[in-house]
């Protein structure tokens, strides 16, 4: 569900405080959630993940809802008239099943043999704070993604 604009803000109003691309900023501000994928097992390579994540936010900006007259439209343009923030956060398991129920786009990409298959997930834009439930409970810090220089991880092994 989109969230909702502030009572006091259209899409055309922000506040006033400068942004640092010179259009003004909102008093709450806005960012576009993505949240990747994370498997510990068998790790996408960074580039992948990268790519994955650019995707679904084309995906979003371009989908329909987004569209003039779209259900996602007013929030898109509200983050858009003021800084563009994007904030990366890593979900794994259950977590990554939760957050699919928030609406957006995902988008999975496959990468060499033997590296893991990278997904990301574009949500529409809404106030940085406070996040629905599951999306708070993914984690923005410390994520890293292997480079791909290395050889991916040898296959998980269960010994008795």
């Amino acid at each position: 569900m989109p969230h909702s604009l502030p009572s006091s803000h259209s899409p055309s109003s922000p506040s006033q405080s400068p942004s640092l691309s010179g259009h003004p900023d909102h008093a709450v501000p806005w960012g576009m959630q993505i949240a990747v994928r994370y498997d510990k097992v068998r790790p996408p390579r960074r580039i992948d993940v990268a790519e994955a994540a650019a995707r679904a936010v084309v995906a979003l900006l371009a989908a329909p809802a987004s569209a003039p007259g779209g259900v996602w439209s007013p929030a898109v343009e509200y983050w858009r008239d003021g800084r563009i923030r994007k904030i990366v956060r890593r979900a794994r398991g259950k977590r990554w099943e939760e957050v699919q129920g928030i609406d957006g786009v995902t988008v999975t990409q496959d990468g060499p043999s033997g590296w893991g298959q990278a997904a990301a997930r574009a949500f529409v834009p809404g106030p940085v704070r406070p996040l629905p439930g599951a999306l708070a409970k993914t984690q923005v810090e410390g994520t890293h993604f292997p480079t791909g220089d290395e050889l991916p991880p040898p296959p998980a092994a269960i010994t008795a």
